[in-house]
Protein backbone atom coordinates (compact mmCIF):
# COMPACT_ATOMS: atom_id res chain seq x y z
CA UNK A 1 0.00 0.00 0.00
CA UNK A 2 1.30 3.42 -0.94
CA UNK A 3 1.18 5.89 1.92
CA UNK A 4 3.73 8.63 2.18
CA UNK A 5 7.43 9.27 1.84
CA UNK A 6 9.71 7.53 -0.63
CA UNK A 7 7.20 4.86 -1.64
CA UNK A 8 4.56 7.43 -2.61
CA UNK A 9 7.19 9.46 -4.47
CA UNK A 10 8.27 6.38 -6.47
CA UNK A 11 4.65 5.60 -7.22
CA UNK A 12 4.02 9.12 -8.53
CA UNK A 13 7.18 9.02 -10.67
CA UNK A 14 6.07 5.71 -12.23
CA UNK A 15 2.52 6.98 -12.73
CA UNK A 16 3.60 10.20 -14.45
CA UNK A 17 6.24 8.43 -16.53
CA UNK A 18 3.58 6.04 -17.85
CA UNK A 19 1.13 8.91 -18.30
CA UNK A 20 3.65 10.84 -20.43
CA UNK A 21 4.01 7.79 -22.71
CA UNK A 22 0.23 7.53 -23.00
CA UNK A 23 -0.05 11.26 -23.78
CA UNK A 24 2.55 11.00 -26.56
CA UNK A 25 0.57 8.16 -28.12
CA UNK A 26 -2.99 9.38 -27.57
CA UNK A 27 -3.01 13.20 -27.78
CA UNK A 28 -2.09 13.27 -31.50
CA UNK A 29 -5.10 11.03 -32.15
CA UNK A 30 -7.35 13.70 -30.63
CA UNK A 31 -6.15 16.36 -33.06
CA UNK A 32 -8.67 17.00 -35.82
CA UNK A 33 -7.55 16.16 -39.32
CA UNK A 34 -6.93 19.23 -41.44
CA UNK A 35 -9.58 18.51 -44.05
CA UNK A 36 -11.32 21.42 -45.72
CA UNK A 37 -15.03 20.74 -45.98
CA UNK A 38 -16.48 20.52 -49.46
CA UNK A 39 -20.10 21.58 -49.53
CA UNK A 40 -22.12 20.18 -52.39
CA UNK A 41 -24.79 22.33 -54.00
CA UNK A 42 -27.44 20.31 -52.16
CA UNK A 43 -25.68 20.74 -48.78
CA UNK A 44 -25.27 24.46 -49.45
CA UNK A 45 -28.95 24.81 -50.33
CA UNK A 46 -29.96 22.98 -47.13
CA UNK A 47 -27.68 25.31 -45.13
CA UNK A 48 -29.24 28.41 -46.70
CA UNK A 49 -32.80 27.13 -46.05
CA UNK A 50 -32.11 26.08 -42.44
CA UNK A 51 -33.92 28.12 -39.81
CA UNK A 52 -32.95 25.99 -36.78
CA UNK A 53 -29.73 24.55 -35.40
CA UNK A 54 -29.36 20.85 -36.25
CA UNK A 55 -27.80 20.24 -32.79
CA UNK A 56 -30.26 21.90 -30.38
CA UNK A 57 -33.22 22.48 -32.72
CA UNK A 58 -33.61 26.15 -31.69
CA UNK A 59 -33.89 29.03 -34.19
CA UNK A 60 -30.96 31.15 -35.35
CA UNK A 61 -30.53 34.77 -34.25
CA UNK A 62 -28.07 36.76 -36.40
CA UNK A 63 -28.01 39.53 -33.77
CA UNK A 64 -26.58 37.18 -31.14
CA UNK A 65 -23.02 35.95 -31.81
CA UNK A 66 -23.60 32.63 -30.01
CA UNK A 67 -26.85 31.95 -31.87
CA UNK A 68 -25.76 32.97 -35.37
CA UNK A 69 -25.77 30.37 -38.16
CA UNK A 70 -22.49 28.65 -39.04
CA UNK A 71 -21.56 25.68 -41.23
CA UNK A 72 -20.95 22.57 -39.16
CA UNK A 73 -18.79 19.79 -40.57
CA UNK A 74 -17.04 16.64 -39.37
CA UNK A 75 -13.43 17.48 -38.60
CA UNK A 76 -12.27 13.97 -39.47
CA UNK A 77 -13.97 13.49 -42.83
CA UNK A 78 -14.74 17.06 -43.88
CA UNK A 79 -18.32 15.98 -44.61
CA UNK A 80 -20.90 18.77 -44.11
CA UNK A 81 -23.23 18.11 -41.19
CA UNK A 82 -25.57 21.09 -41.37
CA UNK A 83 -26.36 24.53 -40.05
CA UNK A 84 -25.63 25.09 -36.37
CA UNK A 85 -25.41 27.86 -33.80
CA UNK A 86 -21.89 29.15 -33.36
CA UNK A 87 -21.95 28.12 -29.67
CA UNK A 88 -23.41 24.65 -30.36
CA UNK A 89 -20.78 24.06 -33.03
CA UNK A 90 -17.92 25.08 -30.71
CA UNK A 91 -19.33 23.01 -27.83
CA UNK A 92 -19.27 19.95 -30.10
CA UNK A 93 -15.49 20.14 -30.52
CA UNK A 94 -13.43 17.17 -29.50
CA UNK A 95 -11.62 18.04 -26.30
CA UNK A 96 -7.86 17.64 -26.58
CA UNK A 97 -7.22 16.22 -23.15
CA UNK A 98 -6.98 12.76 -21.70
CA UNK A 99 -9.42 11.55 -19.08
CA UNK A 100 -7.96 9.49 -16.25
CA UNK A 101 -10.41 7.88 -13.86
CA UNK A 102 -8.98 7.19 -10.42
CA UNK A 103 -11.03 5.44 -7.77
CA UNK A 104 -11.32 7.56 -4.62
CA UNK A 105 -9.33 10.36 -6.27
CA UNK A 106 -11.11 12.96 -4.16
CA UNK A 107 -10.05 11.52 -0.81
CA UNK A 108 -6.52 10.34 -1.47
CA UNK A 109 -4.82 10.57 -4.85
CA UNK A 110 -5.73 14.16 -5.71
CA UNK A 111 -3.40 15.33 -2.95
CA UNK A 112 -0.46 13.36 -4.39
CA UNK A 113 -1.12 14.48 -7.96
CA UNK A 114 -1.52 18.17 -7.08
CA UNK A 115 1.59 17.98 -4.84
CA UNK A 116 3.55 16.43 -7.72
CA UNK A 117 2.63 19.28 -10.06
CA UNK A 118 3.36 21.97 -7.51
CA UNK A 119 6.78 20.44 -6.81
CA UNK A 120 7.55 20.49 -10.56
CA UNK A 121 6.06 23.92 -11.18
CA UNK A 122 5.11 26.12 -8.20
CA UNK A 123 3.04 28.27 -10.57
CA UNK A 124 0.90 25.30 -11.69
CA UNK A 125 -2.76 26.15 -11.38
CA UNK A 126 -5.06 23.15 -11.48
CA UNK A 127 -8.58 23.68 -12.72
CA UNK A 128 -11.34 21.57 -11.35
CA UNK A 129 -13.96 20.94 -8.77
CA UNK A 130 -12.42 21.02 -5.29
CA UNK A 131 -13.79 19.70 -2.03
CA UNK A 132 -11.16 21.73 -0.17
CA UNK A 133 -7.62 23.04 -0.83
CA UNK A 134 -6.09 19.56 -1.22
CA UNK A 135 -8.95 17.33 -2.37
CA UNK A 136 -10.43 17.51 -5.85
CA UNK A 137 -13.36 15.64 -7.40
CA UNK A 138 -11.96 16.51 -10.81
CA UNK A 139 -8.73 18.28 -11.71
CA UNK A 140 -7.26 19.31 -15.04
CA UNK A 141 -3.54 19.88 -15.36
CA UNK A 142 -1.31 19.71 -18.40
CA UNK A 143 -3.88 18.26 -20.87
CA UNK A 144 -5.05 15.57 -18.44
CA UNK A 145 -8.35 15.57 -16.57
CA UNK A 146 -8.39 13.39 -13.46
CA UNK A 147 -11.84 12.22 -12.39
CA UNK A 148 -12.91 10.47 -9.20
CA UNK A 149 -14.56 7.27 -10.42
CA UNK A 150 -16.01 6.54 -6.97
CA UNK A 151 -18.76 9.08 -7.61
CA UNK A 152 -19.57 7.52 -11.00
CA UNK A 153 -19.91 3.86 -10.05
CA UNK A 154 -22.88 2.05 -8.58
CA UNK A 155 -20.81 -0.80 -7.11
CA UNK A 156 -17.55 -1.33 -5.27
CA UNK A 157 -14.35 -1.91 -7.22
CA UNK A 158 -14.30 -5.48 -5.86
CA UNK A 159 -17.69 -6.24 -7.41
CA UNK A 160 -16.78 -4.54 -10.68
CA UNK A 161 -13.46 -6.41 -11.03
CA UNK A 162 -15.23 -9.74 -10.49
CA UNK A 163 -17.34 -8.91 -13.55
CA UNK A 164 -14.18 -8.08 -15.54
CA UNK A 165 -12.52 -11.39 -14.72
CA UNK A 166 -15.42 -13.34 -16.20
CA UNK A 167 -15.78 -11.21 -19.35
CA UNK A 168 -13.78 -11.67 -22.52
CA UNK A 169 -11.98 -8.48 -23.55
CA UNK A 170 -8.71 -7.25 -25.04
CA UNK A 171 -7.65 -4.97 -22.18
CA UNK A 172 -4.99 -6.83 -20.18
CA UNK A 173 -4.42 -3.82 -17.91
CA UNK A 174 -7.95 -4.30 -16.58
CA UNK A 175 -7.01 -7.80 -15.42
CA UNK A 176 -3.88 -6.62 -13.60
CA UNK A 177 -3.66 -5.13 -10.16
CA UNK A 178 -1.20 -3.24 -7.99
CA UNK A 179 0.51 -1.36 -10.82
CA UNK A 180 0.48 1.96 -9.00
Amino acid sequence: RYGSGKTASKCMKKFFSDLELAKKELLPKLEPHKINPVWSIEAHDEYVKATKCHICDLPFDPANFNLRKVRDHCHKTGKPVGAAHSKCNLDRRVKKDLRVLIHNFKNFDSHFISSHFVSKDPKAKPKGLASNTQHFRTMTLDNVTYIDSLGLLDASLGELTQDLASNVHDFPILKSSGIY
